[in-house]
């Protein structure tokens, strides 16, 4: 466990802790599959899927 959720722990995930923890799961699947494998990663609908990487390409702040 990398996030331990709660007031008197480590507080309340908010969506840079979910990406946090999302770059970690990626980087011990690849290490784990030496790159023979492709990962799917699936998320509930909470209010974190409203949240990108800063870099992250978004169809909204695309050019129309």
């Amino acid at each position: 466990i990398i996030f331990k959720a709660g007031k008197n722990r480590d507080g309340y995930f908010a969506s840079e802790d979910l990406l946090k923890q999302v770059d970690k799961a990626i980087d011990i699947f690849e290490g784990i599959t030496k790159g023979q494998a492709i990962g799917l990663f699936l998320f509930d609908n909470a209010p974190s899927h409203q949240r990108r990487a800063p870099d992250a390409l978004s169809a909204q702040k695309m050019p129309k």
